[in-house]
C-alpha cells in the first residue's frame, strides 16, 4: 500500500523513477552541480544529489574527497517461513538476544530474525567487505542452510515454544549498516549530512525515521543554496486508500 501510494505521488509530481539502476561514479561539474555515471556508460547532470544508498553510502561520497567515518556492516540472513497460522501476526521480544516474527508481504509467510543467529558476519570499515559480494567467498555462499535453520528455530522456540510447525520457504539475505562502536546499545539513529552544497547523504537506521529525514533533506538543500532546487512547495499529503 505504501509503495503504491508513494508511486502515485511521485507520478503526480512528475518525478522520473528508475529502478535497478546502479550509479558508478559522481563528479562535480565546472558550472556547478554534479554528474552521475551509470552502469552502461550513461551520464547525466543534476543540480543536487541526495545519497540514500544505505550500505553503499560511502562509495560515492569518498569519490568527492570527503572525510568519512567507519560503519559497522553486518551480513544478515532471515528465514521466510510458514507457521500454519490462519492470520498474519508480528511478535518481537526486546532486550538481549531477542527474536522477531514478522508478517511477510501479503502472503501467509512470515520472516524469522534472531539477534544471535541472523548475523553471519560483521566488519567495521568504510564499506562492506568485498568478499561479501563474491559467491565463492561470501559467508552466504558457504552457509549450511539446514544447520543454520535448525539453530534459528531453536532460538525462536526459546521464546515461543508453541511454534512447532515452522517450514522454511526461502531466505532474505544482504548487508545491513549501523553505527560503529554501538554494539552494547544497538543505537539506530537516522541523520542527514550536508557534505557540500548540493550533496547530502542520509544515514538510515529505521523506516519510521523517514519522514523527519525527508524534511531535514529539504531544509538542508534550501539552506545550502537558492533555487533551482527549492522543493518545499511540491510536498503533497500522503493518502492511503484500502
Amino acid at each position: 500500500l505504501l509503495r503504491a501510494a508513494l508511486g502515485a505521488q511521485l507520478r503526480t509530481l512528475g518525478v522520473e523513477v528508475r529502478l535497478g539502476t546502479r550509479v558508478e561514479r559522481v563528479a562535480r561539474t565546472r558550472l556547478g552541480g554534479f554528474e552521475l555515471a551509470l552502469v552502461g556508460g550513461e551520464r547525466e547532470g543534476f543540480d543536487a544529489v541526495v545519497n540514500c544508498a544505505y550500505s553503499e553510502l560511502h562509495t560515492l561520497t569518498e569519490q568527492l574527497g570527503h572525510e568519512l567515518e567507519p560503519r559497522r556492516f553486518e551480513l544478515t540472513s532471515l528465514a521466510v517461513v510458514e507457521l500454519g497460522w490462519e492470520r498474519a501476526c508480528g511478535l518481537t521480544v526486546l532486550d538481549g538476544p531477542f527474536v522477531t516474527v514478522l508478517p511477510y508481504d501479503n502472503s501467509r509467510h512470515h520472516l524469522l530474525y534472531h539477534v544471535r543467529h541472523s548475523v553471519l558476519d560483521s566488519a567495521e570499515a568504510l564499506r562492506p567487505p568485498a568478499e561479501w559480494s563474491q559467491p565463492d567467498r561470501s559467508p552466504l555462499g558457504q552457509l549450511d542452510v539446514e544447520r543454520w535453520f535448525a539453530a534459528l528455530t531453536g532460538g525462536v522456540r526459546e521464546f515461543f515454544p508453541e511454534l512447532t510447525q515452522i517450514q522454511l520457504r526461502g531466505l532474505l539475505q544482504g548487508p545491513r549498516v549501523v553505527l560503529a562502536d554501538r554494539v552494547a546499545t544497538d543505537t539506530r539513529p537516522s541523520f542527514v549530512t550536508c557534505h557540500e552544497p548540493g550533496y547530502l547523504t542520509v544515514f538510515a537506521g529505521k523506516l519510521d525515521h523517514c519522514l523527519s529525514a525527508a524534511d531535514e533533506v529539504v531544509l538542508q538543500l534550501e539552506r545550502a543554496a537558492p533555487p533551482p532546487y527549492r522543493v518545499t512547495e511540491t510536498t503533497l499529503p500522503l493518502q492511503l486508500n484500502r
